[in-house]
C-alpha cells in the first residue's frame, strides 16, 4: 500500500465527482467529451476573490494542496465573491482548465511526497457561471451520498484514509516484531512483554475508531436513505469522528515505528513513510482539533455552532 497514491485516488475521485454532480448540463458537455472520465484536482480553502460580471466571474486568487494538479485536467477552487460592505460573504466553486492556471513546483513536504500537491494560481481569469456552483446548491444529479454535504462528504474519506494507514503500519510492526531483536540481546521484538501489551491496545484502538467511525456515518447515512439531510449537527459530529479517527491512527503509527528502531528511518522503509504520511495528512484542515471544538458548541447548544469553525 502507498499512501500517496491513496490521497491522490481520495482527493482525484471526489474533485471530478462533485464537478459531475453540480455543474450544469453546459458544462458536463465540455468536460466529459463522449463520456470520457477527466482527471481533475481541487483546494478547498477560499484563498481567491471572484468578482461578479455578465456570465460570470472575474477570478484571482493562489491555492494551496492541489494533489496530482500535474496530472488533472480540470480543478476546481473555492473563492469569495465580492459583494457590497452591506452583504454577507459567499463562498463559491470554480472549474478551470489546468492549462489555465499556473502551477507552483513548491511540494517540497515531509510526507505525501508523491501526491505533487503544489499551489496554482490565476489573475484576472474569467470564469463562466456554467463552470461555478454555490455552498447552497443543491445537487443536480447522482445519488443521495451527494446530499451528505460538506464537511460530512469529505471527512469519510480522512477517516479511511488515516485508518487505513495505520492498519498497514500495523500489520508491518506485527510481521517483523518475530524476526527483530533490539539493543545486545537476542530477545526479539515481539517477546517483549511490553509490545505484547501496546500491540493489544493498539488492535483494540484501531478497531474502536473503525466502529465510531461507521456507526457515525450510519447514522448520516440512514438520515440521507430516509429522504433528509444531515443537520449541521450531525456535520460537525463526521468532522470530529474524522479528527479522532485520525489522532488515534497517528498515534498507532508513531508507536510502531518506534518499535521497529534505527532500520525505520531509513527512505527505504515503509514504517517511516506511514509515519510521514500520516503527520502531513494530519495537518489538513478537515480533521484539524478546531472539529472539536465546533462539535461541543453543539453539545452545549450555542448559538454560533457551525460545522467549520
Amino acid at each position: 500500500m502507498d499512501a500517496s497514491s491513496g490521497w491522490c485516488v481520495m482527493i482525484g475521485a471526489t474533485t471530478i465527482a462533485l464537478q459531475a454532480v453540480f455543474l450544469p448540463d453546459e458544462a458536463i458537455s465540455q468536460m466529459f467529451v463522449g463520456g470520457r472520465m477527466p482527471t481533475a484536482a481541487g483546494a478547498l480553502m477560499p484563498t481567491g476573490e471572484a468578482i461578479p460580471e455578465p456570465g460570470g466571474y472575474r477570478v484571482s486568487g493562489r491555492w494551496a494542496f492541489a494533489s496530482g494538479i500535474h496530472h488533472a485536467e480540470w480543478v476546481n477552487a473555492t473563492v469569495r465573491v465580492r459583494q457590497s460592505q452591506h452583504e454577507s460573504e459567499v463562498w463559491r466553486r470554480v472549474v478551470l482548465p489546468v492549462s489555465s492556471v499556473t502551477i507552483h513546483d513548491n511540494w517540497d513536504a515531509v510526507g505525501l511526497k508523491g501526491t505533487g500537491s503544489c499551489d496554482f494560481s490565476v489573475s484576472d481569469c474569467f470564469v463562466s457561471s456554467a463552470f461555478s456552483w454555490g455552498f447552497e446548491q443543491v445537487p443536480r444529479r447522482g445519488g443521495r451520498l451527494y446530499h451528505l454535504g460538506l464537511p460530512g462528504f469529505a471527512a469519510n474519506e480522512h477517516a479511511a484514509f488515516a485508518l487505513g494507514v495505520a492498519r498497514h503500519a500495523l500489520d508491518l510492526i506485527t510481521d517483523r516484531a518475530v524476526s527483530k531483536s533490539r539493543g545486545f540481546h537476542a530477545a526479539t521484538v515481539a517477546s517483549r512483554s511490553a509490545f505484547q501489551r501496546d500491540l493489544g491496545e493498539w488492535e483494540l484502538q484501531w478497531r474502536a475508531a473503525r466502529a465510531m467511525v461507521f456507526e457515525v456515518f450510519e447514522t448520516a447515512w440512514q438520515t440521507l436513505c430516509a429522504g433528509r439531510e444531515p443537520s449541521p449537527a450531525s456535520q460537525a459530529e463526521m468532522r470530529g469522528a474524522a479528527t479522532l479517527a485520525t489522532r488515534m491512527a497517528l498515534e498507532i503509527v508513531t508507536q510502531a515505528f518506534r518499535y521497529a528502531g534505527g532500520e525505520a528511518v531509513y527512505g527505504a522503509n515503509v514504517l517511516q513513510r506511514c509515519w510521514r504520511d500520516l503527520n502531513t495528512a494530519a495537518q489538513h484542515f478537515m480533521v484539524s482539533d478546531t472539529a472539536y471544538e465546533n462539535h461541543g458548541k453543539f453539545s452545549l447548544k450555542q448559538p454560533d455552532a457551525k460545522p467549520f469553525g
